[in-house]
């Protein structure tokens, strides 16, 4: 028997099955849907589990449904928050490129730049250190230099013959000096054949010329020989007697090669002979002497002294004029 309670609850599951069918036709919102939902979870809540089962599976599905379109919902804003931030990404991933090629072309320009300014300076650099060589050199040649000079000032001051060997080696190299030519022999007995060996330099006199005529038959041409010094006279009075000849100048030939008849040639005085230099020509003198008197003659000489010895060389000076005279003076 069907009572008035199972009538009233076959209407309000037709009611609630119309409502299902129209949202799945119609559609509806989904604060409606989730009303007849709620609407049909009630009703069959307090009905048997046996009954109404088609209305049990319509709520199921529209539950089902309903679920699922909430969380498509929720996804799909999930989904548009990604992809504005993908978007966001992707526009600044296209500034930070754009940046970093900005970059490439800076620092490759500034790359070019540094590696020009680095060979710049580099060649600067061996261009100064070059320079900084050849400057100090320079300076090192220069103060060598300065150093001869003044040992050669020193020595050309002091009028000291004691040279040192180096000092000749160094002059000679700087300041090549022809060879001394040898005198012309003369007989064993002749006195001008001394053997002389040159010992500096600085006492380098021209060749004697060959005399192919005699003697010019004028003396007057000849200057007096000067008295030699022993040392116990007074150096004032042969300064003087210098002055007084080296004033009254020469009326005939002086007896030099080429010098006309009557010139005007003033004598000079015969500078005096360094010590040194005294005793080296005292000691060629003697050694000269010893070799003549060695060989087979009837001549002997006694030995020479330092006072016959500048004599010697005194005559020399007054015999071969030309040798000695100032070409300045004709």
């Amino acid at each position: 028997m069907h009572g008035p309670q199972t009538q009233s609850a076959d209407l309000e599951a037709r009611r609630l099955q119309e409502a299902i069918a129209d949202i799945g036709n119609r559609g509806a919102s989904e604060q409606h849907l989730r009303s007849v939902i709620d609407e049909c979870r009630t009703f069959l809540s307090s009905q048997p589990r046996s009954s109404f089962q088609d209305l049990r599976v319509s709520h199921r599905m529209l539950a089902y449904m309903c679920e699922v379109r909430s969380k498509l919902k929720i996804e799909k804003k999930v989904v548009e928050d990604l992809h504005k931030e993908i978007a966001d990404k992707e526009a600044e991933k296209k500034e930070v490129e754009r940046k970093y090629e900005d970059l490439v072309l800076t620092s490759r320009a500034a790359k070019d730049t540094a590696t020009a300014i680095e060979a710049s300076l580099r060649e600067h650099c061996d261009r100064a250190q070059a320079a900084y060589q050849y400057m100090a050199d320079r300076y090192k040649f220069v103060v060598g230099e300065w150093g001869r000079l003044n040992e050669e000032l020193k020595l050309l001051r002091s009028g000291s013959n004691l040279v040192d060997p180096d000092y000749h080696k160094h002059a000679i190299d700087r300041y090549p000096v022809p060879e001394f030519p040898q005198l012309p022999s003369r007989d064993a007995d002749s006195d001008l054949d001394l053997k002389a060996k040159v010992v500096n330099p600085e006492y380098l006199i021209s060749p004697l010329p060959e005399f192919t005529g005699g003697l010019p038959s004028s003396l007057g041409a000849f200057a007096a020989l000067p008295d030699v010094d022993s040392g116990d006279g007074e150096p004032e009075d042969e300064e003087s007697t210098d002055d007084e000849e080296l004033e009254e100048p020469s009326t005939s030939s002086c007896g030099a090669e080429g010098c006309p008849l009557n010139c005007r040639c003033v004598p000079f005085p015969v500078p005096a002979m360094p010590p040194v230099m005294s005793q080296r020509f005292v000691m060629e003198k003697s050694n000269t002497v010893q070799d003549l008197d060695s060989t087979p003659g009837p001549r002997k000489q006694a030995p020479i002294d330092q006072a016959s010895s500048f004599s010697s060389y005194r005559f020399f000076v007054s015999v071969f004029p030309q040798l000695f005279h100032s070409p300045t003076r004709h």
